[in-house]
């Protein structure tokens, strides 16, 4: 692109740009429409069954939980707003 192209727009109006961009880039994703929540019921029978067998509480429950749940609400495209936003 040319450099000369961005003159004819005041430093008012790129800033607005530039903010109107950022704040659709922060916007938190949709969740979806149906909730799938078939993984998440999976994944919790699975941790509460290992605990009954004197086993202890699945490593990483409480994580992998998290990221079950954020999927199921969200998609697994949500991981691409959260790694981009939430550091």
């Amino acid at each position: 692109m040319n450099p000369n192209t961005l003159k004819v727009f005041s430093d008012e109006q790129l800033e607005a740009e530039l903010k109107a961009r950022a704040e659709l880039r922060n916007k938190p994703p949709t969740p979806l429409p149906t909730i799938r929540w078939d993984q998440v019921s999976d994944y919790i029978k699975v941790g509460v069954y290992e605990v009954s067998l004197g086993r202890g509480e699945p490593k990483d429950f409480e994580h992998y939980l998290f990221e079950l749940v954020m999927e199921a609400v969200y998609g697994r495209e949500f991981w691409v707003w959260w790694n981009r936003n939430a550091t």
